[in-house]
Protein backbone atom coordinates (compact mmCIF):
# COMPACT_ATOMS: atom_id res chain seq x y z
CA UNK A 1 0.00 0.00 0.00
CA UNK A 2 1.55 3.28 -1.07
CA UNK A 3 0.04 5.09 1.92
CA UNK A 4 2.15 3.11 4.38
CA UNK A 5 5.22 3.98 2.33
CA UNK A 6 4.12 7.62 2.27
CA UNK A 7 3.82 7.63 6.06
CA UNK A 8 7.40 6.38 6.36
CA UNK A 9 8.60 9.05 3.92
CA UNK A 10 6.73 11.74 5.86
CA UNK A 11 8.23 10.58 9.16
CA UNK A 12 11.72 10.67 7.69
CA UNK A 13 11.21 14.18 6.30
CA UNK A 14 9.90 15.33 9.69
CA UNK A 15 12.96 13.89 11.44
CA UNK A 16 15.45 15.39 9.01
CA UNK A 17 13.79 18.77 8.42
CA UNK A 18 11.18 19.66 11.06
CA UNK A 19 10.74 23.09 9.44
CA UNK A 20 9.73 21.60 6.09
CA UNK A 21 6.27 20.34 6.98
CA UNK A 22 4.88 22.26 4.00
CA UNK A 23 7.07 20.16 1.70
CA UNK A 24 5.66 17.01 3.29
CA UNK A 25 2.12 18.25 2.70
CA UNK A 26 2.97 19.07 -0.91
CA UNK A 27 4.40 15.58 -1.36
CA UNK A 28 1.20 14.05 0.00
CA UNK A 29 -0.92 16.14 -2.36
CA UNK A 30 1.28 15.25 -5.32
CA UNK A 31 1.05 11.52 -4.64
CA UNK A 32 -2.71 11.73 -4.12
CA UNK A 33 -2.98 13.30 -7.58
CA UNK A 34 -0.55 10.91 -9.22
CA UNK A 35 -1.96 7.67 -7.85
CA UNK A 36 -5.54 6.47 -8.20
Amino acid sequence: DYRSLLMRIEARIDQAHPSKAHNRIALTDLLDLALP
